[in-house]
């Protein structure tokens, strides 16, 4: 398992530094105004996403060893077909913004449902080095494409942006399902029974939490965009993907503590190993936001541009939500974990209420200010829940989720095995 995380981090940090450099080359060639018409576009298409989740998200690691592989990929893919549907005619019904780009909100929507589907199926399968390398080829070749047509053919635009993603994403939908239809006849006659009622029941609550999370996340951009404009909605959407590229190394980890934990047997592993991995998890983000926020402004207006000043401001008021985000995202895939969904769900509603009351007092008042300060409320609001409910059902004490000289020994010896594993040609597992 230790192989796999140090793996999976390893692709997640080549993945953050090209996910820096894309932000830089689209912040730089598209200018404030069209940047965060590409954040609404994106923020409809995940809008969609979890309707089509509904059925085709997280569960499916939890379900996958148990159920027919072959039934479980059928009702997924035709879930997230009908839910694509669903999602653009109330997108169209209701005239959400950004209106036209429907046509490539559906479309994407629907290669990035059926690719979740293929994500969590590996997951569920514990290909965890398969799924890495499909991510990071999707990286690389998005990337290249934005290169190719913002500066080899000079349409640096929102539309060469989206064809790019078409074509990388579709890549990876492609490889995924070549990979999945491999599996599929090795278990031809495993239990169906049940299959769609377990689907709905976790799916719901997964959902639920999803949802409420996602706009405890999000909305604070349609507050942005209501009061301050969307040049000033541009200059927060990089302060949240220079966050999302930090929460990038706790989804590394906790994906995979995530897909360990649901095929695992002893209760008392799994609480041990969320424990170090929280604390490895929050002393890793401290130090990235740590070396965020001593950057001076100057530095970031030298790589975003002067249009984006004020950012250096976000990214100080966010930090402490940030890396109490990464932390606990961990506690969270616990309880995913054991099947106790309905407490991320009842954790996603308590921070959409945060996210509401504080963006619409604070943003109107103090600006992009008052939408960092909303988002940093509402991720301690999330970590504080988490901490307490896991401390009440494990009954761990309050010291354990500190880090220690332990913790340092322990890691210590994971990394000696593994290149003592590397150099002898013998994989050890944690």
């Amino acid at each position: 398992m230790f192989k796999n995380i140090l793996n999976t981090t390893i692709i997640k940090v080549l993945n953050t530094l090209v996910s820096f450099l894309m932000l830089l080359i689209t912040a730089r060639a598209l200018g404030p105004q069209n940047l965060g018409t590409t954040g609404l576009i994106l923020l409809a298409i995940n809008i969609i996403l979890l309707l089509n989740n509904l059925v085709g998200g997280g569960a499916l690691v939890f379900l996958v060893p148990r159920y027919s592989l072959r039934r479980i990929v059928m009702v997924s893919y035709g879930w997230v077909i009908a839910a694509s549907v669903l999602g653009i005619l109330i997108f169209v019904l209701f005239r959400i913004e950004p209106q036209g780009y429907y046509r490539d909100i559906f479309l994407l929507s629907l290669i990035f449902g059926v690719n979740f589907v293929n994500q969590n199926v590996l997951l569920g399968k514990e290909l965890i080095r398969f799924f890495n390398l499909i991510s990071f080829i999707q990286y690389i070749l998005l990337i290249s494409l934005v290169v190719v047509f913002f500066y080899g053919f000079k349409m640096p635009t929102i539309s060469s942006y989206l064809t790019a993603m078409y074509i990388s994403w579709g890549g990876q939908l492609l490889l995924g399902t070549i990979k999945i239809a491999t599996l599929i006849p090795k278990h031809p006659h495993r239990n169906t029974e049940g299959l769609f009622r377990d689907l709905m029941k976790f799916g719901v609550f997964i959902q639920i939490a999803n949802l409420t999370q996602f706009f405890s996340y999000r909305l604070t951009y349609y507050f942005v965009e209501h009061y301050l404009g969307r040049a000033k909605l541009g200059v927060f959407e990089i302060g949240n993907k220079l966050a999302d590229g930090v929460w990038l190394f706790g989804k590394s980890i906790s994906m995979v503590q995530y897909s360990w934990i649901a095929n695992a047997d002893e209760k008392d592993d799994t609480i041990t190993l969320t424990l170090r991995l929280f604390r490895f998890s929050l002393v890793l983000s401290l130090m990235i936001v740590a070396a965020m926020v001593l950057i001076p402004e100057s530095v970031y207006l030298i790589f975003f541009g002067e249009r984006y000043a004020g950012l250096h401001r976000v990214l100080l008021l966010m930090a402490p939500g940030i890396v109490g985000m990464s932390a606990s995202m961990i506690i969270s895939h616990y309880f995913a974990g054991i099947g106790k969904y309905y407490v991320n769900t009842v954790n996603s509603i308590l921070g959409l209420i945060a996210v509401t009351i504080t963006s619409w007092w604070l943003i109107p008042r103090y600006g992009l200010a008052g939408a960092a300060l909303a988002a940093t409320i509402t991720y301690s609001v999330s970590l504080l829940y988490n901490l307490i409910t896991f401390a009440i059902l494990t009954k761990t004490p309050a010291h354990h989720y500190l880090p220690s000289r332990q913790d340092v020994r322990f890691l210590k010896g994971l990394i000696r095995k593994y290149l003592q594993g590397r150099a002898s040609g013998h994989e050890n597992r944690m």
